[in-house]
């Protein structure tokens, strides 16, 4: 018997919305409620002089986003609530001038960061669901895989990550921006799916061989690829997913002691000659030659993380694509941890603040630094490298007049109407007047 078919259509895979137009103190604003049918979660945006977005599914609800000044917009949200619930509000001044409904397919919802635009692409597969996100021309710059069986416990996994210019709707050129993109993937994902917490293997690389070759499609693959991993550990003493995201080593993992220890041996003196250096990690000519005064300076007398920092931020890709990656497993590590092998968990916290991880080391003072650690400036402080951001705004686009305006996908208008109705003139909002949807 073969595997399982499922081709759901669009609308089991969609954001169902009803756009209400509304004047209240002689101000128009636009209330949408959309439900993302997967998992019925209802989302509320009220626009007016600010904007307020209010997400709810099976009892748990919170502000996911505001903008600018809201009062008014949180009176609205809770009448509207109030008449969802009960039928019965307490706000006889709400005027009313037609309402839309319409579809948003799950190949098209869109979402805003702090910093850019971005297209998220659902599919449902039989046992999960694939969230992809991205921007102009590429989608798959973000994907993360929910598990639709809830009884084995799985955590969503971040199957993939790239970046490439097609991910952003305007080019790009820091490390926050794929940062802002992931970030807000997450929090997409908590939105919709409820999901806080997420697995991954830290797997990700730089490109050291160039720039891109941009003839080519997306996703590219890397000419010289350094680990990001160990170069992120000898630069802020934690890896890149740590420094951005908080990541802890999941607690099912053996060896998590011995990152631990691997960071006191990143303290401690280098004590390997440096020819015996050069030819174990096999340096180049070129590596040998720009490298020897640092490591000589350091070598008896300072740690290895004084002499990663003296190496100029500009020459990392030349001085360490070839060797770093096998000299941390090898020599800091002892071959005990291994960065790209275990499982690293980011925790989101129940609303989408990124939850800071319990220190595994404490914070040492410059008179109770280990003997074998020399500089207590470039000791691996917990306080010296503090996670930059805690999180991004995301806001959810709903309104198909924000759709089309922001555009940053190819293809079509992303949207199927459904049903209008329109008034010439507003009209009193009676408690009796059915056209608000009901709560679903």
């Amino acid at each position: 018997m073969g595997a399982p078919k499922c081709s759901p259509r669009i609308e089991k895979r969609s954001m169902k919305c009803t756009k209400t137009q509304l004047l209240y103190k002689n101000t128009e604003y636009t209330l949408v409620h959309s439900v993302f049918s997967a998992t019925g979660v209802n989302c509320i945006t009220v626009k007016g002089t600010g904007i307020l977005q209010y997400v709810y599914n099976h009892g748990t609800s919170f502000v996911s986003y505001t903008h600018g000044p809201i009062e008014n917009e949180r009176i609205l949200l809770n009448e509207y609530l109030n008449r969802l619930e009960s039928g019965i509000g307490s706000i006889n001044t709400i005027e009313y001038k037609g309402s839309t409904e319409y579809s948003i397919p799950a190949s098209n919802i869109q979402f805003r960061t702090a910093k850019h635009s971005f297209i998220a692409t659902i599919k449902e597969e039989p046992y999960h669901y694939s969230v992809k996100t991205g921007g102009k021309g590429f989608v798959s710059c973000v994907e993360i895989m929910i598990d639709k069986v809830s009884d084995k416990m799985q955590l969503p996994t971040i199957a993939q990550i790239y970046s490439e210019p097609e991910c952003w709707y305007k080019a790009f050129h820091t490390n926050n921006d794929i940062v802002d993109l992931i970030k807000g993937t997450l929090q997409l994902c908590q939105l919709l799916f409820g999901t806080s917490k997420f697995m991954l293997y830290d797997k990700s690389a730089i490109e050291c061989g160039g720039n891109k070759n941009l003839a080519a499609q997306p996703p590219r693959k890397m000419k010289r690829a350094l680990s990001l991993a160990p170069l992120s550990l000898i630069k802020y003493c934690k890896t890149w997913y740590q420094y951005n995201f908080n990541a802890s080593i999941d607690p099912s993992e053996k060896s998590k002691d011995a990152f631990a220890a691997g960071l006191d041996v990143l303290q401690s003196h280098v004590d390997i000659p440096f020819d015996t250096f050069v030819r174990t990690y096999r340096l180049t000519n070129d590596q040998s030659v720009f490298l020897k005064p640092m490591y000589e300076d350091c070598y008896g007398k300072k740690s290895w993380l004084a002499f990663f920092h003296a190496i100029p931020s500009k020459h990392h890709c030349s001085m360490f694509y070839n060797w770093l990656p096998t000299f941390i497993d090898n020599h800091i590590m002892k071959e005990k941890f291994y960065m790209n092998r275990v499982k690293w968990i980011i925790d989101l916290g129940a609303e989408g603040q990124l939850v800071k991880e319990e220190p595994v080391r404490k914070v040492k003072k410059a008179n109770d630094v280990p003997t074998n650690i020399v500089e207590p400036m470039l000791a691996c402080h917990v306080d010296e490298y503090p996670t930059r951001m805690v999180r991004t705004d995301l806001y959810l686009l709903t309104d198909i007049a924000e759709i089309d305006a922001d555009r940053p996908w190819k293809g079509g208008r992303g949207t199927r109407k459904r049903k209008q109705t329109k008034l010439d003139q507003w009209q009193v909002l009676s408690f009796s007047n059915d056209v608000l949807p009901t709560r679903r």
